[in-house]
């Protein structure tokens, strides 16, 4: 199982991060739209990633109460034509469907999201994951962090689908 440190916060706009991004030494960077299937799972959070040449079964445990957001994942990778999504709906209940236009900068072992999710808004995420060992995984973390003036008293402890869930409560 694969492990990585995240955070995630609430922006207004991602200008002063593209900013900071442009003078980083990233080795990639892309853009994609995705749709994330939400199913019921008592074990941790269960999400059918569909992109547009394929798709990925991604099951996670985050302790959401920890003043670190360490997960434990693990990725499927699936073949459109196979059609996962009618699979999955047949087998378990779907309960929400995040859609996210996402910019994706890859620096040594940290993907950086800028996230512009559907009827959430705008979103800088960092995930670093665990290569070797979890002291110098969170030694990188901490470093972009600092780097992009990402402030951990405006984090936010949830996953999209909890906010989309709180969002649809309070209507």
């Amino acid at each position: 199982m694969g492990k990585n440190l995240e955070i995630k916060v609430k922006v207004e706009n991602h200008n002063f991060y593209l900013e900071k991004l442009k003078k980083l030494n990233f080795s990639s960077h892309f853009e994609i739209e995705q749709r994330d299937y939400y199913f019921d799972s008592d074990f941790g959070l269960l999400k059918l990633r569909l992109l547009k040449d394929n798709s990925e079964l991604i099951y996670y445990k985050r302790d959401e109460n920890s003043s670190e957001r360490w997960s434990d994942y693990k990725i499927l990778h699936l073949q459109n034509e196979d059609n996962p999504l009618e699979f999955l709906d047949n087998i378990f209940k779907q309960t929400v469907i995040v859609a996210k236009k996402r910019t994706v900068y890859i620096y040594k072992n940290t993907r950086i999201h800028l996230d512009d999710v559907e009827n959430l808004g705008k979103f800088i995420e960092l995930e670093t994951v665990v290569e070797k060992d979890l002291s110098e995984a969170k030694k990188r973390f901490e470093f972009l962090v600092d780097y992009l003036e990402l402030d951990f008293e405006n984090q936010i402890k949830k996953s999209y689908k909890n906010l989309i869930e709180e969002n649809v409560n309070i209507k």
